[in-house]
């Protein structure tokens, strides 16, 4: 009864011609768009892919937002939270190392 109820005053958030739009731009496979996640899950947006990629870069590469680490210390990190997880020590072990 709840489940019913719940269904009865949730709609779509696109409107059909949105909709149908969106699908052939998925199934047309285009290169140079993209449809991508929305933040707060506010649905979904079509956006250039070269912006998407210049924008994902930028973020990714930003030294002060995300650290880089060999593949050798990424191995001994997931080594070590899988050793810590057992005994719940492994949050400030895992810290000592990264900073």
């Amino acid at each position: 009864m709840i489940k019913s109820k719940i269904h009865d005053n949730i709609g779509q958030n696109i409107s059909n011609k949105e909709k149908t739009a969106l699908r052939k731009i998925i199934r047309a496979k285009n290169n140079k768009i993209v449809i991508i996640d929305t933040d707060k899950n506010m649905g979904a947006a079509d956006a250039d892919k070269k912006d998407v990629v210049f924008e994902c870069a930028r973020q990714l590469l930003n030294i002060k937002t995300y650290l880089k680490f060999s593949e050798e210390d990424l191995k001994s990190i997931i080594s070590d939270i899988q050793k810590y997880t057992k005994n719940g020590q492994w949050m400030s072990h895992v810290q000592r190392k990264l900073y």
